[in-house]
């Protein structure tokens, strides 16, 4: 419709071309024959016939659309973003409109692909269709790193080569994968029974997928690099491995065409001029505003293939990362500039025919980039031997990965919150190599032979094992040397004891380390101070055994002495009536005559 609408207020084509390179051919034939006639005047030495445009043979117009998404921390789009972003008229389904029917070249980050297949069946449904979207599309396509990360920000850094995926389980649940029963329909009409070849069996192996078909982009032409304008260093593509790059034409001195050889690699060689002004068309917001921004397209696109030289006119266009979601006249602005004597050149027509050799303009990444990201491979290194005492090493090393490879997205640059991106990177880095210690404590050690406890904490989400070796600095004290292993859950702490014999009095320092089971080392060295008094263990026991028989005894003849003096007052107390006075145990007296009988 946009295209359809804008040929009406232009006016008719002339062999599906817009009419505003009309003018500027015209303008280019009355020059050149002006040009061939004062040659001819000039006498025969300066007579030269003027080679004919490649235009008059046919051109070819190749528009590079690059299908990616705004920049991420963890390697990964959260689910909800990425329902969002492939539901209608979300961001990433804009970009698929923009290139729907085009014939344009894709360019597409494997990121997208991977944050829905790991979801296996809990991905979203928007998510799902894009995908299917996106297989059903017939244009040619390549994979962009994974992330879009910045290739030559890695061949120019410490890691040397550009990084990718090495795992995705760590964000798999297995459930998501496991064999289900066919649905039924929702329809009224009965549904047949399945074969039984169709019914799931819940006996059978879960089919996790593997790292290459989560990132697979189905169709995509193989070993193709897109590094920035402006970024590519002398040995660059060498590194890159690539048997094809696009690079701007900045980066190429002496390309005749669209198409060249750069240090052995073909090379598209994409035109900046052009490659903005068919963008500002894509996004022009009004009829008006878009037929004169195609016009500003046309006059470059014609003066481009006017000036190259090889048989074959290849022009090569490329839109900016993220622009595609904003470019709903990118269809029409395409068909505006190819028809008759100008294609729309395909990726695989590309890869055939005449490259001409050219050289490369060597530049480079900024060095505070380089810098930076060399710091992040520091700090992933340092995960990946932490992540040997870890229950699942995979789980560290693969989400690390991801996160290296996230932080030196495209989608970063000229971002200046990409400091702080990177600053609390490192600081999770940080906390989780420091998140297994040893608990710093002091003893006091009284027997001649006991043990001696390390308690170790791990404060991070995965339980660790380590073993635990103690080291007495003095002679003091005797350890066993034989390292311990401990297994210290997620959140707590466990206890590694040491066999330990006191051989004199004093303080002894003992210094505890830590290695993963491979023999890694696992924090920093701690300390324990052990104030040991040898020999006391007997004598304290036996002081203790005197101490307690003494107390038993006192208390008996405390008690009986209570006893007696509590008998000799009740005695005192009685009054000379009493039954049980003196007189006797009957209480009769035999002296007493009243008391005698007669």
């Amino acid at each position: 419709m946009l295209a359809t609408g804008g040929s009406r207020a232009r006016g008719p084509r002339r062999g599906g071309r817009t009419p505003a390179g009309t003018p500027v051919r015209r303008l280019a034939a009355a020059i050149a024959a002006a040009a061939a006639l004062l040659a001819l005047a000039s006498g025969p030495a300066m007579a030269a016939p003027i080679a004919p445009t490649a235009a008059a043979e046919g051109a070819r117009l190749a528009v590079i659309v690059p299908i990616t998404s705004p920049a991420e921390t963890v390697g990964l789009i959260p689910p909800d973003l990425l329902d969002s972003f492939t539901a209608p008229g979300g961001l990433l389904s804009r970009q698929l409109d923009a290139v729907d029917g085009t014939g344009a070249v894709l360019a597409i980050d494997p990121m997208i692909l991977a944050s829905v297949r790991v979801l296996g069946t809990a991905a979203p449904t928007n998510a799902r269709d894009w995908i299917a979207r996106l297989d059903a599309m017939p244009n040619d396509r390549f994979a962009l790193p994974y992330a879009d990360a910045d290739p030559t920000l890695f061949t120019q850094s410490d890691g040397a080569v550009p990084p990718a995926p090495i795992g995705f389980g760590f964000a798999i649940d297995p459930a998501a994968f496991a064999p289900t029963e066919p649905s039924p329909t929702a329809t009224g009409t009965p549904t047949p029974a399945p074969e039984p070849t169709a019914t799931a069996d819940p006996d059978a192996p879960i089919a996790i997928p593997t790292t290459d078909e989560i990132t697979a982009i189905a169709g995509a032409i193989p070993a193709i690099a897109w590094p920035r304008a402006g970024t590519v260093a002398a040995g660059d593509l060498e590194r890159l491995g690539a048997t094809t790059a696009v690079l701007s034409s900045g980066d190429v001195a002496g390309a005749a065409s669209g198409l060249a050889t750069v240090d052995g690699v073909r090379t598209l060689v994409v035109d900046p001029q052009l490659s903005a002004a068919v963008q500002a068309a894509a996004t022009a917001t009004d009829e008006l505003s878009w037929a004169s921004e195609v016009d500003s397209a046309s006059a470059l696109l014609d003066a481009a293939i006017a000036a190259q030289t090889t048989p074959t006119a290849t022009v090569v266009v490329a839109i900016d990362r993220l622009a595609a979601s904003d470019a709903p006249r990118l269809p029409a602005t395409i068909a505006a500039l190819t028809g008759g004597s100008v294609s729309i050149a395909s990726l695989t027509s590309l890869e055939a025919g005449e490259a001409p050799a050219a050289e490369l303009v060597p530049g480079g990444q900024d060095g505070a980039r380089v810098a930076a990201i060399d710091a992040r491979l520091v700090d992933e290194a340092a995960l990946d031997r932490f992540a040997s005492a870890v229950d699942d090493p995979a789980a560290v090393v693969d989400a690390a990965r991801l996160a290296t490879l996230a932080l030196g997205s495209q989608a970063w640059v000229d971002r200046a919150d990409w400091t702080t991106a990177l600053a609390d990177a490192g600081a999770a880095a940080s906390a989780l190599l420091v998140s297994v210690h040893v608990i710093e404590s002091s003893f006091l050690f009284v027997a001649d032979r006991s043990t001696l406890p390390v308690a170790i904490q791990n404060d991070g989400p995965r339980p660790v094992t380590v073993l635990v070796t103690a080291d007495p600095r003095t002679g003091l004290l005797d350890l066993d040397p034989t390292p311990v292993e401990v297994v210290v859950p997620a959140g707590s702490q466990a206890t590694a004891e040491f066999a330990a014999t006191a051989v004199s009095n004093g303080a002894v320092t003992v210094t505890v380390t830590m290695t993963s089971p491979t023999g890694v080392p696992i924090g920093s060295p701690a300390v324990a101070d052990v104030n040991v008094q040898a020999g006391w263990e007997t004598p304290v026991i036996a002081a203790a055994a005197v101490a307690v028989a003494l107390l038993l005894v006192f208390g008996i003849i405390r008690t009986v002495r209570r006893i007696r003096a509590r008998s000799a007052q009740d005695e005192d107390d009685l009054p000379p009536s009493s039954p049980r006075g003196p007189q006797g145990a009957s209480g009769v007296s035999p002296a007493d005559p009243d008391q005698t009988d007669g």
